[in-house]
């Protein structure tokens, strides 16, 4: 696509670790060994928004019958999710679904970027487990009212639409609707910094998207 030259969305890069902790590093390899110790059928993978998952109840309660393991790591980009399966997240394990979420951190990045970024993951992914079905949700809106990132998050979203509409293996999975109201704001009780979902907003994707990957579990 158009823009996608030097794109470094998706170009695999360990994160620089400026604050001096190793934190990003040896959740990389906690995730690693869980990887290799552990059985899922369901692995997902990404930003804040992932690992957040884990922490509401309802989430949990619904997921856990499922046998899903939680890969995420605040503030990775796509570059960041890419280096992550590059380097040995997914190596060691058998799963019959990955669901990716990550992107609404690529600032600086084009649409075009972001989507490819994204596609570069699902790729990757398939090359790692190619007996695997992947899940794409949706990047999030952001931001009370209106803005520039927002647009940039919705027009990643509709190009990844379409450049997954002809893979078997990979499903685009829309949960953006009803998080913008009609006067184009975003409420605090569906996300508390108007970035990261509330409990109230992970209820309004986590049924849904139960359903959607029980669909491909056949359960």
């Amino acid at each position: 696509m158009s823009g996608d030259c030097g794109n470094t969305a998706k170009i695999p890069t360990k994160l620089v670790d400026v604050q001096g902790d190793k934190r990003w590093e040896d959740l990389h390899q906690e995730y690693c060994h869980q990887s290799k110790e552990k059985e899922a059928n369901v692995i997902f993978i990404g930003d804040s928004l992932v690992l957040q998952m884990s922490q509401y109840a309802e989430c949990d309660s619904q997921l856990a019958p499922l046998h899903c393991l939680n890969f995420g790591i605040g503030g990775d980009r796509t570059e960041h999710v890419l280096w992550r399966i590059e380097n040995g997240v997914l190596d060691n394990i058998n799963t019959k679904v990955v669901v990716i979420w990550c992107g609404t951190n690529n600032h600086g990045n084009t649409p075009s970027q972001i989507a490819n970024g994204i596609l570069a993951i699902a790729d990757l992914v398939l090359r790692k487990q190619p007996e695997c079905t992947v899940i794409i949700m949706s990047i999030l809106p952001r931001g009370k009212y209106p803005n520039p990132l927002r647009e940039r998050n919705s027009q990643a979203n509709e190009l990844v639409q379409k450049l997954v509409s002809n893979r078997s293996q990979v499903r685009y999975f829309d949960i953006t609707e009803g998080f913008v109201s009609s006067e184009g704001t975003i409420s605090i009780s569906d996300m508390y910094d108007y970035l990261h979902l509330t409990r109230h907003g992970y209820e309004k994707i986590i049924s849904p998207l139960v359903d959607e990957i029980k669909s491909i579990l056949g359960d």
